[in-house]
């Protein structure tokens, strides 16, 4: 996206690269900030993206390395957002196909209003510390 150009990705990718983690770059669609703003891993083994913004080799990578992907209606995109914490997962209220998909799945969803962080092109992922 706009927010890492090939420098970046190259710099990334000589850091990980002696401790043996492959980058894969990934062309994400139009409008997309970054990978973590329009998909999450909520849980091992899982990937929930929006239909239409990932390549379709990307998700059928997934697929083939054991990763469950759902896809979810393309409107839903800012709920493909998502943050476990502890047995549960924040989710962003208001996108019905990504709480179902998760609860369907055995999640504990914890659903959180995000209108005003959203007006400022904020997130979940984007109010957390990883640790």
């Amino acid at each position: 996206s706009s927010r890492t150009n090939e420098a970046g990705a190259q710099r990334l990718e000589g850091f990980l690269d002696p401790m043996g983690y492959p980058l894969e770059r990934v062309p994400l669609s139009e409008g997309a900030l970054h990978l973590g703003s329009i998909s999450s891993s909520p849980s091992q083994g899982l990937f929930i993206t929006p239909e239409g913004w990932l390549p379709m080799e990307t998700l059928e990578r997934l697929d083939a390395e054991g990763v469950e992907v759902v896809v979810v209606p393309s409107e839903e995109v800012y709920g493909c957002n998502t943050l476990a914490v502890g047995p549960s997962v924040l989710v962003a209220d208001g996108y019905p196909s990504v709480a179902q998909a998760l609860l369907d799945r055995g999640h504990d969803i914890l659903p959180l209003q995000m209108s005003e962080i959203r007006a400022v092109d904020g997130s979940l992922t984007c109010m957390s510390v990883f640790y």
